[in-house]
């Protein structure tokens, strides 16, 4: 431990420098407070002071005064030693920052054991303000990180969004809308449609577990899968991309063996526009889609198994005959975290109130949307509308 000793009788510095070294210390003295004042305010090692209180130009409180101000986290232990006794000069002394306080004559064992206490403060106070920088490198490195993150992470959400079909899209009579809104840079929703003849028009609805990077990921992997079907359809004739039940089978066993950790509900179908039908299967999305027509609105309520739980998870078509004019409105699990209700099936009759008339467009719907959410999503919310019969955009 640094000791410095300030005091301007040169026989008190030299019994101090005599006592502190036979403690085992090194001391420097100085007789000039002003001398040891500059020094002190470019000492770059933690130290205790022993100064002198009554010393010509400067006093001891004035420069332990201006050294706490100008070096207020810097760990230096102040003992005052002085003639003066009584508890006004006591407080003085501590009021100016001084750590303890010593009256002459010193009785050498005190001496000893408050310097002895004071390298205890000061080494603790070195060890803290150690601790603090090394905490300090961690959080800029943290920072750095975390800014190099978030520039990946944007980068991510462009491509995302990039892969996302064109809204308000016009597929042979068929206007397709959608609207995703991640809660953080990126979703685990993705949707998406696509002519696949001049006869069948498909489109899927997918809400990954979870939502951030992780999920968006997996968004990546089935607009991936889902256009190689289409790819073999155009390519070989494959017709596996009309049968969506069997394209939900190979996707659950897919997201299986890829062994990703996550798994996801999808609903896809396929509209037979020479008959007016929709093939559909559901892989585990809720809330179901709502069909509006003239006669009303409802939920098409098929259940089906989330994709990449089970091995042997049966999946099935359904089909249901659509009118010449109608909408069919999807959206993730999302919206039920903003309605103001409290059981489910209470959720669900308010979405269907809000969103069940056939004569609102796709802009109208999400003003309804927009009108109950809060600030911040606790979750994606994506919402997708495929209209008959009328122009939506």
């Amino acid at each position: 431990m640094h000791i410095v000793i300030i005091d301007d009788e040169q026989t008190n510095c030299k019994l101090l420098e005599i006592y502190v070294k036979r403690w085992g210390y090194n001391p420097i003295s100085f007789i000039d407070s002003v001398e040891a004042y500059q020094y002190l305010k470019t000492l770059n090692k933690p130290a205790i002071v022993c100064i002198d209180w009554m010393m010509p130009e400067m006093s001891g409180l004035e420069v332990l005064g201006k050294i706490r101000e100008e070096r207020p986290d810097f760990p230096m232990y102040f003992i005052v030693l002085t003639a003066k006794t009584g508890l006004e000069s006591i407080v003085e002394a501590l009021d100016a920052g001084a750590d303890d306080f010593v009256t002459k004559p010193f009785d050498a064992k005190e001496l000893r054991s408050r310097i002895g206490a004071g390298q205890r403060v000061v080494e603790l106070e070195h060890k803290i303000i150690e601790k603090d920088k090394n905490l300090q490198k961690i959080n800029d490195k943290l920072q750095v990180t975390l800014e190099t993150i978030e520039q990946d992470v944007k980068a991510g959400r462009a491509i995302q969004f990039k892969l996302l079909p064109r809204n308000h899209k016009e597929i042979d009579g068929f206007t397709f809308s959608h609207h995703l809104e991640p809660s953080l840079y990126l979703s685990g929703d993705f949707l998406d449609y696509y002519k696949i003849n001049d006869r069948f028009v498909g489109f899927y609805f997918i809400d990954v577990a979870g939502h951030g990077a992780s999920s968006a990921f997996v968004t990546i992997f089935v607009k991936s899968f889902i256009s190689g079907y289409i790819s073999k359809y155009k390519k070989n004739h494959d017709e596996s991309i009309i049968n969506p039940a069997l394209v939900v089978k190979e996707l659950n066993e897919r997201i299986i063996e890829a062994n990703v950790g996550k798994h996801l509900t999808i609903f896809i179908g396929q509209i037979d526009c020479k008959n007016c039908r929709l093939t559909f299967c559901n892989g585990g999305q809720f809330p179901f889609p709502i069909l509006l027509t003239q006669g009303g609105a409802k939920y098409l309520d098929k259940k089906g198994f989330p994709v990449g739980l089970m091995p042997n998870a049966k999946y099935k078509n359904e089909e249901i005959d659509l009118p010449n004019k109608f909408k069919l409105f999807l959206f993730s699990d999302g919206l039920l975290d903003i309605i103001p209700k409290d059981s489910l099936k209470e959720q669900q009759e308010y979405i269907l109130n809000n969103v069940g008339d056939c004569t609102l467009s796709f802009d109208q719907l999400l003003e309804k949307i927009n009108s109950i959410r809060t600030e911040e999503l606790p979750d994606d919310i994506t919402t997708m509308l495929i209209t008959k019969g009328e122009n939506d955009a």
